[in-house]
């Protein structure tokens, strides 16, 4: 089994859905330029490009190295390090990647600066208001060292506007993910957990096409906004 390219397709199959939300509110035609902050090995950028954008990365991992030899066009570093051109972009997506951001505001400003006039923002982060982070607790997956700051709809929408963005709403997103897929998470981010401890006794009880089927599931949050 080629694990990289399972998890690769049910990242892109993800990121298809949310370019095909991105497209009812895109307001520019013609050639349309896209950057995807934090692209890992390309997910957003195949999915976009797939959909007729001249679509960017940037990674600050060694996944950049791997996307440049699959043929993306990524850059490797920080948005900032990059120093993209004012007004570059039609669009700008950034998938689990604002609660890493230790300054928030000026990492959006900065967005702001590349996004053309009327431009699209895409954010997915997770929702600290959620049903599932109010009953799970301290025991909510999101909850990890990595991540600096967490917020709900209410307070990025704030956040968004004191930029100078249109706020256009947000969502709860849907994520592709196998049974495979989730064990593997909980084994590495909560190895001793009772809800590892689970998902291994339903492994051992599932046939194999159950654990490797694409399941849709609720996820973070999904943003959109518009640089005014």
């Amino acid at each position: 089994m080629d694990h990289f390219q399972d998890a690769f397709n049910l990242k892109l199959k993800t990121c298809k859905r949310l370019i095909n939300e991105v497209n009812r509110l895109i307001l520019t035609s013609g050639n349309r330029y896209h950057l995807d902050i934090g692209c890992a090995f390309g997910y957003m950028i195949e999915a976009a490009r797939s959909a007729g954008y001249d679509s960017h990365g940037i990674e600050i991992s060694p996944a950049a190295d791997v996307a440049v030899k699959l043929g993306y066009k990524v850059r490797k570093g920080t948005l900032e390090d990059a120093a993209f051109p004012k007004e570059s972009f039609d669009l700008i997506t950034a998938v689990d990647v604002l609660e890493h951001i230790s300054e928030p505001g000026e990492w959006l400003q900065e967005c702001k600066r590349i996004l053309k006039k009327s431009g699209l923002l895409l954010l997915v982060t997770p929702d600290c208001s959620s049903l599932t982070a109010h009953v799970l607790r301290n025991r909510w997956p999101h909850y990890k060292v990595e991540h600096l700051y967490y917020y709900s709809p209410r307070t990025l929408k704030r956040l968004l506007i004191s930029i100078g963005f249109d706020d256009l709403g947000s969502k709860t997103g849907i994520r592709y993910l196998t049974l495979n897929y989730i064990i593997n998470h909980y084994r590495k981010f909560r190895p001793n957990s009772l809800e590892t401890k689970g998902l291994e006794i339903l492994k051992a009880l599932s046939p194999r096409r159950l654990l490797e089927y694409p399941l849709a599931f609720f996820s973070e949050m999904v943003v959109f906004a518009r640089k005014i």
